[in-house]
């Protein structure tokens, strides 16, 4: 006898609307717990961010012609920022733009709470004539004073083309034959650990 209520095709829709709604939900979960995990780690960096890695003590280190509460006030280092947003490099510009006899900036981070600065200075070696003036130069070419008298006890550099020489800022070199001699010799220098003074 012939059964009117079975229906294979209808059977066959219905799971497929039952499948993709198990699908659709299956994805509002997925979606649902990854939303929640970013804004547990959102919540958790912000928490590091403002409450934990203070710092609470800068300390400076090195052989330097500058005190250190000039050094710590011309770092841009605060207490109170968070240490782990306080970058290396950054501090190292910061400090050559504004006391140019600094050559060299490492940040130590400490579990105390505390940062230490350490500085090594720049070495004057070369001089440059410009005008009226007169340019110090450290090994790396980073013009360290300026003076309308000649430096005594330097390496004066001739043939460089005129620029505006900033105090803190490198000489550039745009020739590149020059550069590339003038890079080497630099580098025999420091090998060879001559002092050229």
């Amino acid at each position: 006898m012939y059964n009117s209520s079975y229906n294979p095709g209808r059977q066959s829709m219905s799971k497929t609307r039952s499948d993709r709604k198990k699908r659709k939900q299956r994805k509002r979960r997925i979606i649902l717990w990854l939303f929640t995990f970013f804004v547990f780690i959102v919540a958790l960096a912000v928490l590091f961010l403002t409450c934990f890695f203070k710092i609470k003590v800068i300390k400076v280190s090195g052989v330097t012609r500058y005190s250190s509460e000039q050094i710590v006030e011309n770092c841009g280092i605060k207490i109170d920022d968070n240490m782990l947003l306080v970058l290396q490099n950054n501090v190292k510009k910061t400090l050559s733009a504004k006391l140019p006899y600094i050559d060299d900036v490492k940040l130590i981070k400490k579990l105390d709470s505390s940062i230490e600065i350490r500085v090594t200075d720049a070495k004057a070696a070369y001089s440059i004539e410009s005008g009226n003036n007169y340019y110090l130069l450290s090994e790396k070419l980073v013009v360290l004073e300026t003076s309308t008298n000649p430096f005594e006890n330097t390496v004066q550099l001739r043939g460089l083309e005129e620029q505006n020489y900033i105090v803190g800022s490198a000489v550039k070199i745009s020739n590149t034959s020059l550069n590339e001699t003038f890079s080497k010799l630099l580098s025999l220098i420091e090998e060879n650990e001559i002092d050229i003074n």
